[in-house]
């Protein structure tokens, strides 16, 4: 069993280790356990590895539907390997492409601040109408407006109202 155990160490995802003595490993999105002793009726593992006690020559493998026997550790092995080789495969194709994801939700982000952008200006242009020295700003674009209120409202020969 140690054989066997060093070998999923290294090519699976250890998760815990029962009382009972029981082994889990996680596959991509796949679980594996590994004991000496039946599973609990309804317990769902995509592989189930059963060595049975005092057999270190037999392994008894539950995958879907199916039981395979295999007589020793090299033919359990060389199934084990292809069988994570191949899971490993198709979970990394079915994991969405991470930076796709976030180009488009940087896209999103920018759509959404161009959103809040222009409702500002919208507001800005409800709410206030700038004038200096009687002179009419209606006809500079927000970020302009803003800039020339800033600039003027530091120089006291120039009267702000609204």
């Amino acid at each position: 069993m140690s054989r066997l155990i060093k070998l999923l160490n290294s090519q699976a995802e250890f998760i815990t280790k029962s009382d009972g003595g029981s082994f889990y490993y996680l596959v991509g999105n796949k679980k594996i356990r590994v004991a000496d002793h039946l599973t609990v009726i309804g317990a769902q593992f995509a592989l189930n590895i059963y060595i049975p006690r005092n057999s270190y020559k037999q392994y008894v493998v539950g995958l879907n539907n199916a039981i395979i026997v295999y007589n020793n550790y090299t033919e359990l092995k060389s199934f084990l390997i292809n069988w994570i080789l191949i899971i490993k495969t198709q979970h990394e194709i079915n994991v969405p492409n991470s930076e796709n994801k976030i180009q488009s939700l940087e896209k999103e982000i920018r759509s959404l601040k161009m959103k809040i952008k222009t409702q500002e200006e919208l507001l800005l242009k409800k709410n206030s109408k700038i004038t200096i020295n009687n002179f009419d700003f209606d006809l500079f674009s927000i970020g302009q407006q803003k800039q020339i209120k800033i600039y003027m409202s530091g120089n006291p020969k120039f009267k702000i109202s609204k």
